[in-house]
């Protein structure tokens, strides 16, 4: 398995779909994890790592996401 984070912008789309391409001949499941605004470090500054962890879990597949109490408040 694969997860790709990627920024929210031309860039990170461009270097997200040339690191895709390069392992999809692979048969390797690939996941892209995108931000919800331009990048991780404003969704840190703007969501708060609680919101930022969660968004990130649920789109794991369910056998990588962890188990407990994560993230934490």
């Amino acid at each position: 398995h694969l997860y790709i984070a990627m920024d929210n912008d031309d860039a990170g789309r461009a270097a997200a779909e040339r690191l895709a391409i390069t392992n999809l001949d692979a048969g390797i499941d690939i996941r892209l994890l995108t931000t919800i605004h331009d990048d991780w470090n404003t969704d840190l500054i703007r969501l708060g790592h609680v919101s930022c962890a969660n968004n990130l879990i649920r789109r794991l597949r369910p056998e990588h996401r962890p188990s407990g109490n994560l993230p934490l408040p």
